[in-house]
């Protein structure tokens, strides 16, 4: 008889055994799908490439040509400059014909393009600072070979 319970035991540590390593992966699952639930596309995957949000604005590329669009996924400033950089206080960094200028959130260029890097100016005369986290709550995300933007509808 203590033999048959022994073995009931180590039947039954078994299965909790097992029933602990379902679970846990169970839960990994159940925790992706339930962020995938609450993140949800709000622009749709039509961009080359994309950036992070900065001041309302964010990058964005199509046949190798950068502009600017809104949170509604609308063009702003037109895909026209080579490389551009992030927003601050109101200007962001643009290339045109391999020289560096300004723009302000209109497109329009306040600062001519006339330098060979975007830190020449910066070093001169602005503070501008990269940063690559997710910002004012839309992340740029890459769907097959386009990119798009979801966001948490519980931020």
């Amino acid at each position: 008889m203590l033999l048959h319970s022994r073995y009931q035991q180590s039947i039954k540590l078994v299965l909790f055994g097992l029933g602990i390593g379902l679970f846990i992966p169970f839960v990994s699952i159940f925790s992706s799908i339930i962020f995938a639930l609450n993140s949800y596309l709000v622009i749709a995957p039509k961009f080359d490439e994309a950036g992070y949000f900065h001041e309302g604005l964010a990058s964005v590329n199509i046949d190798d040509k950068w502009g600017y669009i809104d949170k509604t996924g609308k063009i702003v400033i037109p895909l026209q400059f080579n490389k551009v950089g992030n927003f601050h206080e109101g200007l962001a960094g643009v290339e045109i014909d391999y020289k560096w200028g300004y723009i302000d959130k209109t497109g329009k260029i306040v600062v001519p393009p006339e330098f060979e890097t975007e830190a020449e100016y910066d070093e001169r005369k602005a503070k501008f600072k990269e940063a690559e986290s997710l910002k004012e709550g839309l992340k740029p995300v890459k769907m097959g070979r386009k990119y798009g933007y979801i966001r948490n509808p519980l931020k």
